[in-house]
């Protein structure tokens, strides 16, 4: 089975990871994930990477054998509202959809259903306004979803503080554990004292290091949750206006906490000020070895994950076996065709099982490399029996059972097609970085003028020294007299000169030219 030789070798914590060499072994759900014919445990070794530029942000998650599982680009015009704690008056509200509408101060109105309703009680015994869906209440909300396309960012009323051990739910109820705290007497005696310290308000739940830190530091740790609490209390009575009342936090402490659950060994920065990640390591990730890589150091680039995100822009996706994939992304669905291409077996009837296991494992590595989700909808090819058909949904399920995006299994339709809805976090890869293209009406993409012009930036902070003539299509122009100004001037500071780029009517949209250094 051939691989894709890195561009530069992995630092040597990936050198040597723990494979299971069989062909569709099961294995218990949430100790593996699956990748390119071979189940690969989660001892096996990763390296989080993170580059900052002016006006951007790129994160992936990168294993050696098989390169990024998880690509992420975040433009500083538009970051993540996920996380943040807003004050938000409701706008309208929709008997028929049980939703409400809810006016967070943004550019979008933002969508609560009342199934994400959760009241809470306050020192009084009576519900605090903001559980109630009425026109013009304000209420106290969270970002779930970030806006996407059309649609505005998803809230609920059910608040969450992390700490370093624990998580506060203030509108919760109860005390849970985590399993990995395994000794009986050591789980009642931490239920005991987070019980006497939340004196009935809120709920909470101990994680794993809760058990390596004292008594006397998990306390002051809750107290501290519940008074950023009640600081959020306080800033919501007195807002007169919707708005923010506590900032989401970064990318890159969202994206560290996500992954703290799998067996990352290494954080490379590059783009950061020194200890910078002092302040944003989750506990479980505190042993990592820590990188700190030159201040325009590009990651992408010296690890080839650059040729991953350009590939993770394409529809068509070969498999080594001869087998394709088209995939499509649609503001309905995202469709997923499977074809048997050049794969052959010595037996017709095992092809088709054959080429769809296969399909099914690099299936699910591209939903988690594109960030696909919603309603994902896949030809598989078509298979004689329930026999074949049940080993298929089985092997998806332990294959799923390992995602971290909360993801449904639906099985086959009456029409022979396989569903699966994935919880819509944050736009596409391809939603960020391109737009539908005018010419195809839509059927197509095109690089996204903002996006290349966040590119252009990012390949002259790498620039060694010396001036460089520079060109570029008018929408690149557009951006960096946009939405990437503020990067632009940021950039120009950093270098300690100013930047002419020319403009060209004749390049083709999002396209640019760095002389003396590589095109764009």
């Amino acid at each position: 089975m051939q691989y894709r030789a890195m561009q530069a070798p992995l630092p040597a914590a990936l050198a040597v990871p723990t494979l299971i060499l069989s062909a569709y072994p099961y294995v218990k759900p949430l100790t593996c994930y699956w990748e390119m014919g071979f189940a690969i445990r989660m001892e096996n070794k990763l390296v989080a990477i993170f580059e900052r530029v002016p006006g951007q942000t790129r994160a992936a998650l990168v294993s050696s054998e098989i390169g990024a599982q998880e690509l992420h680009v975040q433009f500083d015009h538009a970051t993540s509202q996920i996380g943040g704690i807003f004050g938000g008056r409701i706008k309208a509200f929709h008997k028929g959809l049980q939703a409400a509408f809810v006016d967070i101060g943004g550019e979008r109105t933002g969508y609560l259903e009342a199934k994400d309703v959760q009241s809470i009680s306050g020192k009084n015994g009576k519900e605090d306004n903001d559980c109630y869906l009425s026109e013009g209440r304000n209420v106290i909300v969270s970002v779930v979803r970030d806006a996407i396309s059309e649609k505005g960012p998803k809230l609920t009323t059910r608040l969450q503080f992390l700490g370093n051990h624990l998580t506060f739910f203030p509108r919760g109820n109860g005390i849970r554990i985590s399993k990995n705290i395994q000794g009986k007497a050591e789980r009642e005696k931490l239920f005991h004292v987070l019980e006497d310290k939340l004196d009935g308000r809120g709920g909470i739940i101990a994680h794993r290091t809760a058990n390596e830190v004292s008594i006397e530091a998990l306390e002051t740790e809750l107290v501290q949750l519940k008074r950023d609490w009640d600081d959020v209390l306080k800033v919501f009575r007195r807002m007169r206006s919707p708005g923010v009342i506590l900032e989401p936090c970064s990318l890159e402490e969202q994206l560290l906490t996500s992954w703290s659950h799998f067996n990352v060994k290494q954080i490379i920065f590059s783009g950061y000020k020194p200890g910078y990640e002092n302040n944003i390591l989750p506990p479980e990730l505190s042993n990592c070895e820590v990188i700190r890589e030159s201040e325009f150091c590009d990651l992408f680039a010296k690890y080839s994950i650059d040729a991953e995100l350009e590939n993770a822009l394409q529809p068509g996706v070969t498999l080594p076996n001869g087998a394709r994939l088209f995939i499509s992304e649609t503001p309905a669905l995202v469709a997923v065709d499977v074809d048997v291409g050049s794969a052959n077996s010595p037996s017709q009837n095992s092809l088709e099982l054959e080429v769809n296991l296969f399909a099914a494992e690099r299936i699910y590595h591209e939903i988690r490399l594109r960030r696909l989700s919603g309603l994902i909808v896949i030809d598989f090819v078509d298979m004689v029996g329930d026999k074949h058909r049940n080993k298929l949904i089985s092997h998806i399920n332990h294959l799923f059972a390992c995602d971290a995006v909360p993801t449904r299994i639906g099985g086959f339709t009456r029409m022979g097609l396989f569903e699966i809805t994935r919880q819509r976090l944050r736009p596409s890869i391809l939603e960020t970085i391109t737009a539908c293209c005018s010419s195809c009406e839509g059927t197509g993409h095109v690089d996204l003028g903002i996006a290349r012009g966040f590119d252009l930036i990012r390949q002259l902070a790498m620039q060694k020294g010396g001036n460089a003539d520079v060109s570029a299509a008018v929408d690149v122009i557009a951006a960096l007299n946009g939405p990437a100004r503020a990067a632009f001037e940021a950039l120009e500071g950093r270098l300690g000169r100013k930047l002419s780029i020319k403009a060209d009517i004749e390049e083709t949209p999002g396209g640019f030219q760095v002389i003396n250094s590589s095109s764009g």
